[in-house]
């Protein structure tokens, strides 16, 4: 008897536990949806957002380029970017719009006409954005610092 109850406590525990795991994976898929819908919401609004701003300056690309690259940046969480373009006078890579603390530096350090004025980078896969253009493809860093020694 006492056998048979022991048994029936240890079972009854072992039910208790796949219950509760069952409950924390649902609990954990509903998270993952609601941030997959967060995330598709935060997509939609962004497109939504960029749509209007060609809408409006259908003859003027630099403020569609500055509204694509602020939305790209919002959504992947960066702190900051350029677009860069090539200069023709001189080959060289500048940023034509951008956003952020390294971009308010140079239009403090420059002015807002800096695609002409700034000294840009050699087009060489020495650099992050050289090796972009030269590679014709995004070159993903998750963190620049411990490569910025090695690779650029």
């Amino acid at each position: 008897m006492i056998d048979d109850l022991a048994a029936t406590v240890v079972r009854l525990q072992t039910e208790l536990r796949v219950a509760q795991g069952a409950e924390l994976v649902a609990r954990a898929e509903a998270d993952i949806l609601r941030q997959a819908l967060s995330d598709s919401e935060a997509r939609e609004t962004a497109l939504a957002d960029v749509l209007r701003v060609i809408a409006s300056s259908p003859n003027d690309l630099l403020p569609v380029l500055q509204s694509l690259l602020e939305t790209a940046g919002g959504l992947a969480d960066a702190p900051g970017g350029y677009l860069m373009q090539v200069r023709e006078r001189d080959g060289r890579l500048v940023g034509r719009v951008g956003y952020g603390e390294p971009h308010d530096m140079t239009v403090q350090r420059d002015g807002p006409d800096y695609f002409h004025v700034h000294e840009g980078i050699s087009p060489t896969r020495q650099s992050l954005a050289g090796r972009a253009f030269l590679e014709r493809q995004t070159v993903h860093v998750p963190d620049l610092e411990p490569v910025v020694e090695t690779d650029f």
